[in-house]
């Protein structure tokens, strides 16, 4: 009996250990990390590093996205505000305050908008491809036909 119960306390305690593991797995990348990923950052990012392994040293933001928008904006995220982000693309967008990674100096963002209510927003981290700026684009925005990035200086710029 007493076998049994010592059994039962082993089990629970590993099944604790094993939950709070993952809940703080999760609360350090949400904490640290922005917050998980969406399916299209994922994307993104993945075709990303493959141009940055190759030799191109610019390519349309169109081959990088398998989703449809109208017109992208770059930007340092940690140097906005929620409601410069809405100024930026020019409309507040569903899930505009939600988004963790903003003050988060390790990365800079990508919005693809499409139309005056749908934003796709994209994290790109400064490790896998540092942002250089948006030289000669006010706002720094360009429609879809003609954005590309162009890596200069060590760092990707939007150009159009």
């Amino acid at each position: 009996m007493q076998a049994r119960s010592l059994k039962a306390f082993a089990i629970a305690l590993a099944a604790a250990v094993v939950v709070l593991g993952l809940l703080g797995t999760y609360v350090v990348v949400y904490l640290f990390g922005g917050g998980p990923m969406s399916p299209q950052e994922k994307r993104f990012q993945q075709a990303l590093l493959r141009v940055k392994e190759s030799p191109r040293k610019e390519i349309y933001l169109k081959d990088l996205t398998d989703f449809n928008w109208d017109r992208a904006c770059a930007a340092y995220p940690s140097a906005l505000r929620p409601d410069d982000l809405v100024a930026l693309v020019g409309f507040r967008f569903k899930g505009y305050d939600a988004i963790r990674w903003l003050d988060l100096e390790q990365f800079w963002g990508l919005f693809f908008i499409k139309g005056s209510t749908d934003v796709i927003p994209i994290r790109v981290r400064e490790g896998i491809a540092s942002y250089g700026g948006a030289p000669g684009i006010d706002p720094p925005c360009v429609e879809r036909t003609r954005a590309k990035l162009v890596f200069r200086n060590e760092a990707w710029e939007l150009h159009d």
